[in-house]
């Protein structure tokens, strides 16, 4: 007969089983183990690398930190207008992508489908946290370009062996954060290199072929300058993020 203590060890194997089976929690420091908070439909028979069409997904890095994705169909954006997608990133703790180091950053992105098929983008609004940003929360600012075809996410068809290069004037408002145009407010001159190649990539969500963008920004002017591998999967999007430099973090899309 079974007594008391033995249905409740019993029970608590089940409850753990139950738990793991299902990715519940984010402790154990594997992509697998992140729990899924967005859920997305299936991939898409498009072979666009960038659907701009509203969209929730997570990524988890090796230590089981998740980062949100968020895709809100926008207008106008900054200075420009047309068809915009704001790619929102939030986190939930330290560590995580997007700036690993601040807390509570978070960042919109607002990409713009120009009209050769490439997503670049053109505006930005950043949240680092109370005064963390040089006494300010963050700031919003415009990619004014100046030269060539900078901040490129995905090429454009029949561009996906390239490399888009290009200069901006980046502008910052230190004081707002919205989807306003910037323009008005000083800028510092910034270069921009996107290298698109075919790649491979395994993740939790996908496997298979993508398109790899190695972007590196402003490396002309800062020898600690961001350098990151985006993977893009036709139909699907983005799938993982290499954060190369200043900090390695590797982050895998989940759902």
């Amino acid at each position: 007969m079974i007594t008391g203590t033995e249905k409740v060890i019993a029970f608590s194997i089940l409850l753990v089983s139950i738990l793991l089976l299902f990715g519940i929690g984010c402790s154990s420091g594997s992509y697998l183990s992140c729990s899924a908070v967005y859920r997305t439909s299936s991939p898409s028979s498009s072979k666009e690398l960038f659907p701009g069409a509203e969209s929730k997904w997570d990524m988890c890095d090796e230590k089981g930190r998740i980062t949100h994705f968020a895709i809100t169909p926008l207008s106008k954006a900054g200075c420009e207008s047309g068809e915009i997608a704001d790619l929102y990133i939030t986190k939930e703790r330290p560590g995580a992508y997007w700036m690993p180091t601040y807390t509570d950053a978070n960042d919109h992105s607002a990409l713009k489908h120009d009209s050769n098929g490439q997503w670049r983008a053109i505006h930005q609004i950043t949240y680092f946290g109370a005064g963390q940003f040089f006494g300010y929360d963050g700031e919003t600012s415009d990619m004014l370009v100046t030269s060539g075809n900078p901040y490129v996410f995905t090429p454009a068809p029949g561009d996906e062996e390239s490399i888009q290069s290009g200069t901006v004037n980046f502008t910052a408002d230190m004081g707002g954060n919205t989807f306003d145009c910037t323009s008005g407010f000083p800028s510092t001159p910034f270069t921009w290199i996107s290298k698109f190649s075919h790649a491979n990539v395994s993740t939790p969500f996908y496997t298979g072929a993508a398109v790899l963008n190695v972007e590196a920004e402003n490396c002309a002017a800062n020898p600690s300058c961001s350098i990151e591998n985006w993977y893009f999967a036709p139909g699907i999007g983005l799938v993982e993020i290499d954060v190369i430099a200043p900090r390695t973090v590797t982050t895998k899309r989940i759902n």
